[in-house]
């Protein structure tokens, strides 16, 4: 009778060994694809950050005179403009925008 008991204990062992995953090699099969996961974003942050990022930039190119008032006549002088009063501006500004990046 043991032969028969530890045939049949054996019998069972062997079916529930095929019917369980392998844990230790599923545990692998995670560890790898993780690791290639998380190489991939590293990757991938690594070219974002190399690439030439926009920038807008404003260079004054020159700065005139638009009209030269001594300060005596400053008070009585009025510039108008089609009737109406309007500020008088020291300077006349020419700027440049320049866009680099993509």
């Amino acid at each position: 009778m043991s032969f028969i008991a530890s045939s049949l204990y054996w019998a069972q062992a062997q079916a529930d060994t095929a019917s369980t995953p392998d844990w230790g090699m599923l545990g692998v099969l995670i560890g790898v694809i993780s690791l290639l996961v998380a190489s991939i974003i590293g990757i991938l942050q690594i070219k974002a950050a190399q690439r030439p990022k926009k920038d807008i930039r404003c260079i004054l190119v020159t700065s005139v005179p638009l009209l030269k008032v001594d300060d005596k006549f400053q008070k009585h002088l009025q510039v108008t403009f089609k009737g109406k009063e309007i500020m008088l501006y020291n300077s006349l500004f020419i700027q440049k925008s320049v866009v680099t990046g993509d």
